[in-house]
């Protein structure tokens, strides 16, 4: 735990599961950056906006270079997610 500075000061978030749903974790999650007035980019194959913000399929999609990752999927699928 040398050196958390990249995580707490990410400049671009990438919240994979990001959700258009009330009450799901990757709603919250994705609005916390949006409300801290974070670069976020909210990742889910099956919205098209979030939040009013452009979804994206995978992170590969994503322009530019991403600092932080959250994953916000189900546990049974984040084997998939890192692959």
């Amino acid at each position: 735990m040398k050196n958390l500075g990249s995580f707490f000061n990410a400049k671009t978030i990438a919240v994979i599961g990001a959700s258009r749903k009330k009450g799901k974790i990757g709603y919250t999650v994705f609005s916390n950056f949006v409300k801290a007035g974070k670069k976020a980019y909210p990742i889910n194959p099956k919205a098209k906006q979030i939040l009013g913000k452009k979804a994206y399929a995978s992170v590969i999609d994503v322009p530019g270079s991403i600092d932080l990752a959250v994953i916000t999927v189900p546990a049974k699928i984040v084997s998939p997610v890192l692959k």
